[in-house]
């Protein structure tokens, strides 16, 4: 309660610190599809997990080392994504083509640090259009994205984590006030 005051008063915000930072393994099928195409997929996770701690450059919290008690944690998961991608699945005589686009949805949990109760939980889903990714798949001949797929593939996904990020610390940044 006091908190609460000196905070209405004198404008202070309290703390928030970086609990975990993780990119889940996918075990969805298109991530075979993905493997095929575009070559590894670990190298995607890694490059989400090294562009996370980038965004997410804030102290963490392991290194508190003067506690208030209106301190705040914040845990963000990158709990899916994908590089997208087009294949064929042929039947017999049919044909099925089969697309999906780059998406990655990150969650994040902001919560007190002395009592550990969640404050708010935001789950954010980046995709990028049907259009650029049809126009971006049809500009490059086959066999160039074969050779170049996993490159213009992760950009995308990292763009999508950005913003994915962004809007996730704007929601928190609202909840702060």
């Amino acid at each position: 309660m006091i908190t609460w005051i000196k905070r209405l008063l004198f404008g202070r915000k309290p703390r928030v610190f970086l609990g975990v930072a993780a990119v889940l393994p996918r075990t969805d099928v298109k991530r075979h599809f993905e493997e095929i195409v575009a070559g590894s997929v670990i190298e995607l996770d890694t490059n989400l997990q090294s562009a996370l701690k980038h965004l997410f450059s804030m102290p963490l919290l392991t290194a508190r080392d003067d506690p208030l008690d209106d301190d705040r944690v914040l845990d963000v998961i990158v709990t899916h994504h994908q590089a997208g991608g087009a294949e064929v699945v042929q039947l017999d005589e049919y044909a099925i083509p089969l697309a999906w686009r780059p998406k990655v949805t990150v969650t994040a949990r902001l919560s007190d640090v002395e009592t550990n109760a969640p404050i708010n939980t935001y789950v954010v889903t980046e995709k990028q259009p049907w259009l650029p990714f049809i126009q971006t798949k049809a500009r490059l001949p086959d066999f160039e994205q074969l050779l170049w797929g996993t490159i213009f593939d992760n950009k995308i996904v990292i763009r999508l984590l950005y913003r994915a990020c962004i809007k996730v610390l704007t929601l928190v940044k609202k909840d702060l006030k």
